[in-house]
């Protein structure tokens, strides 16, 4: 029994009870051309309309390729692709055949991967058309739902990046308390525990409890969410502030990475005429005919078996500078991610936050998930967020005013609050007049009411 075989005798059970659409080899091979096709013709969207057009193209081809099981398991594609092949030609080689379904296979994963991706970035698009407010880091999201390529070309600082800010985004809430919440009758009396088991549970509670203890319920802890759910939507954030953080850092110490090695300078020199980095690894991006006929005179660049090579010593040189950029442009990631949330739930009622949420799937409840905010220049940022958000139900002024009064009062001048929630000198001080009341923490009584409220 071959490979194909076991997976076919292994899905037979799955199969029976979740049955997916069969089509052809041919009509999956159409639906993948016609998605990538279309993908590839995307740009940013200009106006929600724009976007709510492609959205719809989107989830049509995404509905179409579900129901053809492109999100399977690997076992599975490799069974259905199988199935769709039987009217082909396949070749009699096991090895070639097992070649050929495992790399189709990986493209239909790819493919759906890059609607699912596409779709993300739109949706954060639309969101800030919706609020007026576009952030700096749209300009980077991948609309067309490709981001590897992206990511190679800017190189070794921009990947870390990329994994940095999307461990932030991947945090789960830190649940205190075991994974079972039990509730006991104990003599007449309801107890409360925290358990991390619930194994041997009636034994253990009248061991402890003794014969008259009975169990009245046992609630399993609900799976956490992340900071922001969806992987297809941390992808797309993710990558477009490692773009962003590596276009800024780049920009910044251009020219202020000292070139020692001379092969270096003369493909940096090169470069510079066409508008790209000393640090640009011209064997890992497109052709560029006018750019490697220049670098191939200098016998900079070589090419065996028909593949571009770069000089060693210049790769070397590289590689030493742009680990110099690693820990800049990760930094610069994280402070961007950091800055961008901190301005929208301060800048934003809490009926915008729900309904246009900065990011699709992030969470509203400010907790330890939220620690990353310390990367930001306004120390307590976290805590600036958690007042703003208990007192904007009770003041009577806007989001911004009562975040530009708050920061003030955490010891941001007035002009810095003024350029950063575009308010005027006499809009902040009217707001901070109203606010007087409300922000006398100082007062043992205030702070009772606060946290009551809180509570």
């Amino acid at each position: 029994m071959n490979f194909l075989e076991n997976v076919e005798s292994f899905l037979k059970v799955r199969h029976s009870k979740y049955p997916m659409v069969t089509r052809s080899f041919r009509d999956s091979t159409l639906l993948i051309a016609e998605a990538n096709n279309f993908l590839d013709r995307l740009e940013r969207p200009k106006t929600v309309k724009e976007i709510e057009q492609n959205l719809t193209s989107l989830a049509r081809i995404k509905e179409e390729m579900m129901s053809a099981g492109f999100n399977a398991t690997f076992p599975e594609l490799m069974f259905n692709i199988k199935a769709e092949m039987i009217d082909e030609e396949v070749s009699s080689d096991i090895g070639k055949q097992l070649k050929s379904l495992r790399e189709f296979a990986n493209l239909k994963k790819h493919t759906l991967s890059r609607v699912r991706i596409a779709i993300a970035a739109h949706n954060i698009m639309y969101n800030m058309l919706q609020r007026g407010t576009i952030y700096e880091f749209a300009n980077y999201l991948p609309f067309n739902g490709q981001y590897l390529y992206n990511l190679i070309y800017l190189g070794e600082p921009a990947i870390r990046a990329y994994n940095a800010v999307n461990v932030i985004l991947s945090q789960k809430k830190d649940e205190k308390g075991g994974e079972y919440t039990v509730i006991l009758s104990v003599d007449g009396n309801k107890e409360t525990l925290k358990l991390d088991s619930n194994q041997n549970l009636g034994d253990r509670v009248k061991r402890i409890y003794g014969e008259g203890a009975s169990i009245l319920s046992i609630t399993r802890r609900k799976t956490e969410l992340p900071l922001v759910n969806g992987r297809s939507n941390r992808v797309a954030i993710s990558v477009a502030y490692a773009q962003l953080a590596a276009k800024n850092i780049y920009q910044k110490l251009s020219g202020k990475v000292s070139l020692t090695n001379e092969k270096h300078k003369s493909y940096a020199s090169v470069l510079s005429k066409y508008g790209l980095s000393a640090d640009t690894r011209v064997d890992l991006i497109e052709d560029r005919e006018a750019l490697e006929d220049e670098l191939y005179s200098k016998k900079l660049l070589f090419e065996e078996n028909n593949t571009k090579v770069l000089d060693s010593k210049i790769i070397v040189s590289i590689t030493k500078n742009r680990k110099k950029y690693n820990r800049e442009i990760v930094k610069e990631a994280e402070r961007l991610l950091a800055e961008d949330v901190f301005y929208f739930f301060m800048s934003e009622s809490k009926k915008v936050r729900t309904t246009y949420p900065l990011f699709k799937g992030i969470s509203g409840e400010i907790d330890d998930r939220f620690v990353f905010l310390k990367n930001y220049e306004i120390g307590k940022a976290k805590e600036l967020i958690m007042e703003k958000t208990t007192l904007e139900t009770l003041v009577p002024t806007s989001s911004k005013e009562l975040a530009a009064v708050l920061v003030m009062n955490s010891g941001k001048s007035k002009s810095w609050c003024m350029d950063k929630f575009k308010l005027s000198e006499a809009e902040i001080e009217d707001a901070k007049m109203k606010l007087t009341p409300y922000l006398k923490s100082i007062s043992s009584q205030a702070k009772e009411f606060l946290d009551f409220i809180k509570k």
